[in-house]
Parts: structure tokens; sequence; C-alpha cells
């Protein structure tokens, strides 16, 4: 069970079957660095790796999965493991000319060293370094510009998980208490710069002020007072492994113990004598252990051998005093539930020149409400351009690099996100207007129904007969059917209506103008025919003939100009039958 080994692959479990580790797989940082940059919102940001095979991994799975989530790259460089000024120039030039405010780092500190040198050198100082626990907590950078450049970056750091009772355990030790630890003496005299009584090499020297100002030690010294750079007592992080692993073992050992004969895990229920057991054996209960640390956390390992992967977040932040600190601002625990993996505390972070706003690192602002993405030709999925939805229109929530049509009864709202309900308006039974009208119409048409009544009644008078009797009925039903066709207008309307109503007054108009236009041609014709010299006598089957022909030619007119083009197009020429075809048309129309 390893507490450090994170090469990628002893997760293979073909080669190495019975390797396990509490430390993550190193290529989970690489999904862990892809969710950092979605939670932040960064889609266009710069990526550099060192020139080995874990580099390009990191580089594939980075760009894969980020280009996933909608994220694109301004650059993406390849750091050689011994670079060249020239190389280095080249990536520093195309960094600082590159418009994404955020580079991700998969390099080792070795590779860095040259590149921030060069980067603090041209005054790179407006980008947000994200680093992996490589390099990101290192103190391998000691000078201030470089400091400065890398003030405000964001760093990976294995958890530094809580041990109870350890730092206590570490402040209480002393040679005293472990005589037999030949490294302890050691440890003190360098710790106090002091000389241990016993120490041979110091055997003929006087108990007084020893050569160079060393002095004997006491053992009244104590281990709190030194500094916490010298003797860290607060920072676990390969100490939380190693208490993990131990505790796997603990687990394993205990369950094979706890193991009753005849329901064991091997051949026919059998157990492991814990005293006499086979590494396999031990085995296959380290495979299977899940329990909760002393801090907590919930401790397990996966098919390939590996634990969740569990990261502090850190913040480098410089002061004006020219001291630097790792400050703690939140953690990830890819084992907790979705949604609860990410813990940070954004008003501790502290960008670079020390603003405390989220740096914005995108290669177009986001579309404002009612605006749909348009891709930009030959540009990174993230470039883009806004574009107004049409008159009508709402973006569509699931892409909103297209929009979609409303109902027809519905409209877009102002942001155009939404579409609401039309409000109904109509002209109603209970309102003024609508009962007065409603009157009037019953009124008219009871008053044509009278008419009617009196004309049947008497349809043998005189006036009645040259009035045309069949006409004036037919006109007089029409009339009643045309006032009481009004009523269809008012009352809350629904579909059928709509359509019925336009249609049942335009044919009863019909009816009416036609009624009357024939009592008029009835009466003209009746006079002419009455005129000794009128050439309706003389020309009766011509009359009908012209009649005939007129019908004819307006029909036939009427079928060439409208029809008889289409069908040309469709039959002799089809590839004009095209959308794209009579939109081109219509357009030079407009033009013209």
């Amino acid at each position: 069970v390893s507490y450090a080994s994170a090469t990628p692959s002893l997760s293979d479990k073909t080669q190495f079957p019975s390797f396990l580790r509490t430390i993550h797989n190193i290529y989970y940082e690489c999904f862990i660095v892809v969710d950092l940059l979605k939670y932040f919102n960064w889609t266009w940001v710069g990526i550099i790796v060192s020139d080995n095979d874990l580099g390009r991994a990191s580089l594939q799975i980075v760009t894969r999965e980020h280009e996933k989530k909608g994220g694109c790259f301004a650059l993406q460089e390849i750091l050689p493991i011994f670079p060249s000024i020239e190389s280095v120039l080249r990536i520093v030039d195309a960094v600082k000319k590159s418009k994404a405010t955020v580079i991700v780092l998969f390099c080792t500190t070795e590779n860095l060293v040259s590149l921030m040198e060069q980067a603090s050198f041209h005054n790179i100082t407006d980008k947000v370094w994200v680093g992996t626990p490589g390099w990101s907590i290192t103190s391998d950078f000691p000078r201030r510009d470089i400091l400065t450049t890398l003030n405000g970056s964001l760093g990976l750091a294995n958890q530094n998980g809580k041990i109870p009772g350890f730092r206590e355990f570490l402040y209480s030790i002393h040679p005293s208490i472990f005589a037999n630890d030949p490294f302890m003496k050691t440890f003190w005299e360098n710790a106090f710069h002091c000389v241990w009584p016993g120490n041979e090499a110091y055997n003929n020297t006087s108990p007084a002020l020893l050569k160079n100002g060393t002095v004997w030690c006491t053992g009244k010294e104590r281990l709190d007072s030194i500094d916490t750079n010298i003797y860290d007592v607060y920072n676990f992080k390969y100490t939380y492994k190693v208490h993990n692993a131990v505790f796997a073992v603990a687990h394993a050992l205990h369950q094979m113990k706890n193991c009753v004969p005849g329901k064991g895990p091997f051949k026919n229920g059998s157990c492991a004598d814990i005293y006499d057991h086979q590494p396999w054996q031990l085995l296959h209960y380290l495979k299977r252990v899940d329990f909760k640390n002393t801090a907590g956390e919930q401790i397990f390992f996966d098919q390939n051998g590996d634990v969740p992967i569990s990261v502090d977040i850190l913040n480098w932040q410089l002061f004006p005093n020219g001291s630097n600190q790792y400050v703690y601002i939140g953690s990830i625990d890819a084992g907790a539930p979705k949604g609860q993996q990410f813990s940070i505390q954004l008003n501790k972070i502290l960008w670079n020149a020390g603003h405390s706003q989220v740096p914005v690192s995108v290669c177009s602002d986001p579309c404002p409400r009612g605006y749909r993405k348009a891709a930009l030709q030959g540009q990174k999925a993230c470039c883009f351009d806004c574009l107004p939805c049409s008159e009508g229109e709402i973006l569509n929530p699931n892409d909103n690099s297209e929009c979609f049509k409303c109902p027809e009864d519905k409209w877009p709202n102002s942001r155009k996100e939404e579409c609401l309900l039309k409000p109904i308006k109509f002209l109603s039974y209970e309102e003024t207007l609508g009962s007065s009208l409603a009157c009037i119409s019953i009124v008219f048409c009871l008053l044509t129904f009278s008419v009617f009544c009196l004309f049947i009644v008497k349809q043998e008078t005189p006036i009645v007969k040259a009035n045309n009797r069949e006409l004036s009925y037919l006109l007089l039903i029409s009339l009643m059917f045309g006032f009481l066709c009004s009523l269809a207008f008012i009352g809350r309307p629904n579909k059928l209506m709509c359509m019925i109503r336009q249609v049942m007054f335009a044919v009863i108009f019909s009816l009416c103008i036609s009624a009357i236009l024939a009592k008029t041609i009835t009466v003209i014709i009746i006079f002419s025919a009455t005129n000794p010299n009128s050439k309706i006598n003389k020309l009766g089957k011509e009359t009908v003939a012209v009649e005939i022909f007129a019908i004819l030619s307006s029909s036939a007119g009427l079928l060439v100009c409208i029809f008889l083009p289409k069908c040309y197009i469709i039959l002799l020429h089809p590839e004009l039958n095209s959308k794209e075809y009579i939109t081109r048309r219509n357009a030079r129309s407009q033009q013209i």
C-alpha cells in the first residue's frame, strides 16, 4: 500500500494486481483542473506542459475534457525538459500576446524556473497561473520578481488531513524519551545549534562555549519555539497518506481476525489464519476496506486500487513586505455527492494586482438576453458573434446558438427568453358595447323577418310581384343571416369560430350583392326587351354566345396567367423549383 506513488501506470491491474495506494492517480488532476476552470467560467485558456509522457498525456486529457464542457484553448505549448532560451522566449511571447487570462501549467519545478524568470523579465503580471501539486507549493522561486509574476495564482496540493494528537506528539518528542533512536540527538543538535552531552566528537571539549559559538544542549529546549519552516507540525500532506495506509492495513487485519469459520470469503467458507496467512488473503481484505478515518474521511479503494481524489486549493499571495504565503481557500473532493465536490471560500482569494474580483478569461463575452450565438468562420467554438432572435422568436434554452418561434397563441417576453400566452381580448356579451350591438343585430333580424313574412302574405299583390318575389325572398333571407352572423363576432372566440365567421360573412354578403345585381339586371333586360329597336330581340343566340365567350375567356385568362408559369417551372425547369432560388429572387426584388 503506497502513500506517495502517483504514477498512472500503477492503476493497471493487469501489470500491478496487488498494488494499492492512498494517494490519487496523477491523471485525476487533469479532471480536477478542468472542473476548476468550469467552476470559475474560464472558457478561453492556455496550457503549457512538460515534454514527457505525463505532460503530453495531460495535454490530451485536459484538451478533450475542457472542450467537452464548452471550453477552448488560446495556446497549447510543450516545454522541453532542458529548454533552450529560444524555446522559452517563444512560449513567453505566445503567453504575452494571448488574450487568455488563465494559463494552466502541468510542469515540474525544474521546468518552470527558466519560464518564470523570462515571464517576470517581460513583466507578465496579468495572468492567473493554475498549477498542479508538482510545483504549486514549491519554495524554489525565491526571487521577488518571480513571486510577483505568480502572485494570485491557484495551485492544487495534496490534502492536508487532520491526525488528532499528532501535533502534540511531535512537540513532545525528546532525546531522553527516545534514547535508542540514533537520529533523535542529531536532529536535536541541528534544530537548536547545540551539542548533546555524550557526543564523541566533543568529548575533549570543556563544557563552556565550544568552537563557533556552539554550546551544550540542556534538554530544556522547546520544539514549539522553532520556526515552522524548519519544523512544520501543521502540514501533514504525505503523513496523512501514511496514516490512511496504516489504518487500511489495520482494518484489513481486523476483518481477517473477525472472520467466522464457515462464513469466510475463501474456499468452503474458510477463513485465513491471522498469524499465518498468505499475502493474497490479506490483499482480498485490503481491496474491500471501507472505513472513516480519524478525520472523518471515507477511505476505500476502487477497482484500480486508487482512492477518490481529494485535494486542497491554495492561493499564492505576495504581501507588500516581501513575504509570501500559500492561503488555503478550499478543497475538491471527487468522492462527494454531485454538486458538493467543490468547497471554495471566494472571499479569501486575492488575484493578481490585489484584486478580489474573479478574473474573466473568455474569447467572446456571453450573449445578452434574446441573442443567439453565431459561430465565426475559422474560429474556435468559444469565439462567436451575438445575433438577435427574429421577431416572434425566443432563445432555445437547451441550445443558445439557435432561436425558435413561439406558438400562435403565444409571443416572446421583452427579454425573448420565454413564450408568454397572448392576452385574449374579445367583445363580451357582458360589456355594454357587446350587449348593445347584439341587441341591434337581433332587432334588425326580427325586422327583416317581419318584412319577409309580409311579402309572403302579400305575395300576390302587384308591388311584390314587380320586385321579383324569388329574388326578394333570397335577399331578405340573406339579410337575416347577415344580421345574425354579427353575433359570431361577440363572445370568447375559438379556432373553429374564428375561421367560420369570416367565411360565413363573406358568403352571406356576396349572396346579398348577387341578389341585388340579379334584380337590377332583370329590370334592365325587361325594359330592353320591350323596346322595339333593342338588339336583344334581333340577336338572341348571338347574345348568349357573347356571354359564353366572356365567361370562357375570363376563366381561361385566369388559368393561363396564374397557373401556366408555375406549371412551366415545375415541368421544364425543376432546378428553379427550390427554396434557395425563391429566396434569392425575393432578395433581388427587395433591392430593386
